[in-house]
Order: structure tokens, then sequence, then C-alpha cells
């Protein structure tokens, strides 16, 4: 299983920001390639919090043949 298990210091305060630069910097430090796409669950309890991140399949966006000549006039 691909994974990665993050328990920031004490008192960190947790923003999504923070989330994604703890992970692509364990990543990084573990000899891990970047992921494109990433699923974070957070879980906080006495003051301390735990990260568990995977990576995620891109999402596929289909347009439907009637839309796209809408979308190209506005893009």
């Amino acid at each position: 299983m691909n994974f990665i298990v993050i328990r920031p210091y004490r008192g960190a305060t947790l923003t999504a920001g923070a989330a994604r630069t703890l992970v692509s910097f364990a990543l990084r430090r573990s000899g891990r390639g970047h992921w494109e796409a990433m699923g974070v669950d957070a879980f906080s309890a006495g003051g301390q919090s735990l990260l568990i991140a995977r990576p995620a399949p891109m999402p596929i966006v289909r347009i439907a043949d009637y839309a796209l000549p809408l979308l190209m006039k506005y893009l």
C-alpha cells in the first residue's frame, strides 16, 4: 500500500496549505516522487495531530459534445 503518515509537532496549526507542505516534504525526505493528486485524512486529539496521505487518481473530466462549442467560444 502506498501511503505516508505524518505526526506534526504538538500545537502546530494545520491548514490545508500546511498539510500539503508537510506531505511534500515527507515525500522528498523518504525518496518518493511527487503525487499529482492526493487524499489526506487529518485527525486531532489532545492537542496533537496525525495526517495520513495517499495518492489519488486524477479526476477524469468529460465534456458533452453539445457543450464544446460553447466552451470554445468563452475560453
